[in-house]
């Protein structure tokens, strides 16, 4: 038997082309594989209009077939929603700002929850007012209960004043730990 015969195409052949083109990625060709010919093209349409990484691209990729199912939603339905079709429409930015307005936006709608805990957050440390080389970020998406404090100084009184605004201002940290447990 002809080897060349025996080696089967693993995708779809419209994802095996799109892999072929370098339209997308590997991991963007496997989560394709759970959607409709339909919902495939919409995808493809899409790449065409933003210019992203291959990771980006397929964190796009995933926002969408995850919200499609929870919502159930077709991924067209999506990307004519208010806010994307508005991204995508723009003629004034480049392909790579749209991608990035698009992910941005995807993520507020695939983790509504998740983002307004990110706001509530973040609006609690610009409220607590500290000086610019101080910065307090909670653990990436809350997946755990700590909050990480950064200081950034030149010399040992530059240090001894961040320790002092942070030391006047614990109790209000404090707080904080109610957004990340």
């Amino acid at each position: 038997m002809d080897r060349g015969k025996e080696n089967r195409n693993i995708f779809k052949s419209d994802i095996e082309d799109a892999l072929k083109n370098e339209k997308i990625s590997y991991g963007t060709a496997l989560i394709l594989e759970n959607m409709s010919e339909q919902e495939r093209a919409e995808i493809y349409k899409l790449v065409d209009k933003v210019h992203l990484g291959s990771n980006k691209m397929k964190e796009v990729v995933e926002n969408l077939y995850e919200i499609s199912k929870r919502d159930n939603l077709g991924i067209s339905d999506i990307l004519k929603e208010g806010r994307i079709a508005s991204i995508l429409s723009k003629e004034n930015i480049g392909k790579k700002e749209k991608g990035e307005q698009l992910r941005k936006v995807l993520d507020l709608i695939r983790y509504p929850l998740l983002n307004k805990k990110k706001e509530l957050f973040f609006k609690k440390v610009n409220d607590l007012r500290f000086s610019h080389n101080i910065k307090i970020k909670p653990n990436e998406n809350f997946e755990t209960d700590e909050i990480y404090i950064k200081i950034s100084v030149s010399n040992i009184e530059e240090l001894k004043t961040a320790i002092n605004e942070i030391n006047e201002k614990i109790e209000s940290i404090d707080e904080l730990f109610l957004f990340v447990k």
